[in-house]
């Protein structure tokens, strides 16, 4: 499963160790981040790197955008909160993605709230061990079986005649086929 973590650079000191244990727990979950930022973000932030008003925020906006449409659900770490975690909730509502907002002090008196029948799951924690287990619960609550992930790919004339030629020859079906090409070249690096 593919995941886009966020969470705000503004109170890193604080934040770091549970945006890693969030990590930690979607690799654990045998999941991936979309975008992983978080230690170049602890880079500049901790060691005294770019200034914020000296940051391409364009950039990191559409980066985080591409991160909602290509991941399967959001995780919101919003213990400190911010404008752009609101942005990334509701774009990814938009797409109908579900969203996990993890968050150390009470969210309850925040915008956020009242979220939770719109395919949103808000969710306090005091630990790190709390929050392992309720991001893993997340994941493993909105894990797409193999079986039901349909893709569709944009084919040349050239790779249909291919497909065309294969699968009469091999029995195969253009989807298997497909599939195969592509383990074989995961399995080459």
């Amino acid at each position: 499963m593919l995941i886009h973590l966020t969470g705000s650079a503004r109170d890193l000191k604080n934040d770091l160790v549970y945006l890693r244990v969030i990590t930690e727990t979607v690799h654990e979950c045998e999941s991936s981040l979309a975008r992983n930022w978080i230690e170049a973000a602890a880079n500049r932030v901790l060691r005294g790197g770019l200034p914020d008003r000296d940051v391409d925020w364009q950039h990191i906006i559409e980066d985080n955008e591409c991160a909602v449409k290509d991941a399967d659900v959001v995780i919101v770490e919003a213990s400190t909160g911010g404008f752009l975690l609101g942005y990334e909730v509701c774009y990814a509502l938009a797409l109908h993605k579900p969203v996990l907002i993890v968050s150390r002090p009470d969210v309850n008196s925040r915008v956020l709230s009242g979220l939770e029948d719109r395919g949103v799951a808000i969710k306090e924690y005091s630990t790190e061990r709390e929050l392992r287990k309720i991001v893993s619960a997340f994941i493993f609550e909105h894990a797409v079986p193999e079986k039901e992930i349909v893709q569709q790919v944009p084919v040349t004339p050239a790779l249909h005649k291919y497909l065309e030629h294969e699968g009469k020859r091999t029995g195969y079906d253009k989807s298997e086929l497909l599939l195969a090409l592509a383990e074989k070249g995961l399995n080459s690096k």
